[in-house]
């Protein structure tokens, strides 16, 4: 029998981000204004974080899935370096339309030495907002380093 200690866990953060830099006509995220003022939701990742860091009962999966696009805030980026830094996190995901900076993102990584074996991302295609080709571009960039989502049928409608 599996004692808790070796049993891997999934901890689920949705945290208080309501936005997106997309305006998809079926989305109620993207009809919200964006917010300059993130303080509140930097502060609680900051928060959630913390006590992830000190968690004793086994290995963790963390996924990320905010009501809006997260990966645009350079403080989620940093966030998700964070976890995965942690010995007891084996994977972080997060839910994104893949919009941020790619290259960008790399090389933040890249400079953090994050362990970007442990980056998984659940991206969903948005045709209202972008081009097939721009879309997979981003993925085959992150193909070679990081785990993408398997794409749904829901994902390649147009």
């Amino acid at each position: 029998m599996m004692s808790s200690l070796s049993t891997v866990r999934s901890i689920y953060y949705r945290g208080s981000l309501e936005h997106c830099n997309y305006t998809c006509s079926y989305c109620p995220f993207g009809r919200k204004s964006v917010s300059a003022d993130t303080t509140e939701d930097q502060e609680a990742l900051d928060r959630f974080i913390s006590r992830i860091g000190g968690w004793k009962y086994g290995s963790l999966r963390i996924l990320i899935i905010p009501y809006g696009e997260a990966m645009i805030h350079r403080y989620y980026r940093e966030g998700i370096m964070r976890l995965a830094a942690m010995p007891h996190v084996i994977g972080v995901s997060c839910q994104t339309n893949l919009s941020f900076s790619v290259s960008r993102f790399l090389d933040e990584a890249e400079v953090e030495q994050a362990d970007v074996s442990k980056f998984r991302f659940w991206a969903s295609y948005h045709p209202e907002m972008v081009g097939v080709g721009e879309f997979a571009s981003k993925v085959e960039m992150l193909l070679s380093l990081i785990h993408i989502s398997e794409p749904t049928r829901h994902s390649l409608i147009s």
